[in-house]
């Protein structure tokens, strides 16, 4: 088992093998920048500061990097609780919190939180680029953080228009099998 770290290049996975460490990057994940004049939102109060947003933005990143999509395991009927921090969070933001209670709020929020299964694999990751290792996993809320990781790659590669295009209404095997998960 390996962990996650950062280093120059963005976050990598980091594993022992022989004794010797063996870092394989895994490209850089995103990072949430809020700012009050250049991304306040569509409506939010008119004292949005620079410290509350720097707040907001390191929240963001803590719960994109720490917790999993999901509450609980899935539910026996297939139904699943979703983690709401993101939307919490900046409804708090738009409406003027200040640091500490933005803190305050989004630690409350934490508490029933979980952790992902497990921190994305490097190898799972590249092998999603082929088909049949993209559906083999598909559904299996274990690989949640290789699927983060595969899609944060094609984002950064694509662009947002193309991965929503390819893998949501391209009107192929992949786009034909998430649609309807959503």
């Amino acid at each position: 088992m390996g962990s996650l770290g950062e280093n120059e290049n963005g976050w990598s996975y980091n594993v022992m093998s022989n004794e010797k460490l063996i870092t394989e990057n895994l490209g850089l994940l995103p990072e949430f920048h809020l700012d009050p004049i250049e991304t306040p939102g569509i409506g939010h109060v008119p004292n949005l500061t620079r410290d509350n947003a720097e707040t907001i933005s390191k929240l963001l990143q803590e719960n994109h990097t720490s917790y999993h999509i999901f509450l609980l395991p899935e539910h026996d009927k297939g139904s699943h609780l979703h983690n709401h921090i993101v939307h919490h969070d900046l409804t708090l933001w738009s409406l003027g919190a200040s640091p500490e209670q933005l803190r305050e709020h989004h630690h409350r929020n934490t508490l029933y939180q979980r952790k992902p299964y497990k921190t994305a694999e490097p190898g799972t990751v590249k092998d999603m680029t082929r088909i049949y290792s993209f559906k083999k996993h598909l559904g299996n809320e274990y690989y949640y953080q290789d699927y983060v990781h595969f899609f944060e790659n094609e984002i950064s590669t694509l662009g947002y228009q193309t991965v929503l295009q390819k893998y949501l209404v391209g009107g192929d095997e992949i786009a034909d099998d998430i649609l309807p998960r959503m």
